[in-house]
């Protein structure tokens, strides 16, 4: 009898090792405990995946914030607190002041520009390169030629130029931009021609 007792001592035994302690047995409850608790390492890798996330979504909306400000950086004023911009006149011309003629199917629009530094507290860089020139079907053109629109504009002062650009004959001078680096951008109407 004892060996028969033995027997199924041994079986209980294997039969519990194979299903697990019952819900309810201490066993079973220290082993929920445990699994409840987290060790030092996993909480740390855990908090090292929440700065990282957070790091992550700090980049993705202050992208989305550059994004949004490099598209609505140009306001639809003519003046800021610093510099005053107006287009005093506009001409299409047949030739640049080089004596050459635009491509086939293209004009020069010659812009005669007023900047006037208001309240700027440092110099104000005139380059050509940060005009452009918005057509009525709101395609954008960098200049062509300048007389007179590299120059350093210092505070208080006033400067008259001529800028041109190269535009497709079918299509209308609307808007001039000047964009420089570091500075808001500006912009004029351009008169009627």
């Amino acid at each position: 009898m004892k060996n028969t007792l033995q027997k199924l001592r041994e079986k209980y035994a294997a039969l519990n090792r194979a299903l697990g302690p019952r819900p309810g047995s201490p066993v079973w409850k220290w082993q929920q405990r445990r699994a409840q608790t987290k060790k030092p390492e996993e909480k740390a890798a855990n908090k090292a995946l929440w700065v990282i996330a957070i790091f992550l979504g700090i980049i993705v909306v202050g992208g989305i914030i550059a994004v949004a400000a490099f598209f609505t950086g140009v306001k639809e004023v003519t003046r800021t607190p610093e510099v005053e911009i107006s287009v005093l006149r506009a001409e299409e011309r047949n030739e640049d002041t080089y004596g050459l003629w635009p491509d086939e199917g293209k004009t020069f629009l010659y812009l005669q520009v007023r900047m006037v530094s208001k309240e700027a507290k440092e110099d104000i860089s005139i380059n050509p390169f940060y005009f452009k020139l918005e057509t009525d079907t709101l395609v954008k053109y960098n200049y062509h030629d300048h007389d007179g629109a590299l120059v350093t504009l210092s505070p208080g002062g006033t400067h008259t130029f001529w800028v041109s650009f190269e535009i497709p004959e079918d299509q209308r001078g609307a808007r001039l931009y000047f964009e420089e680096v570091f500075r808001e951008a500006i912009s004029a109407p351009v008169p009627s021609y």
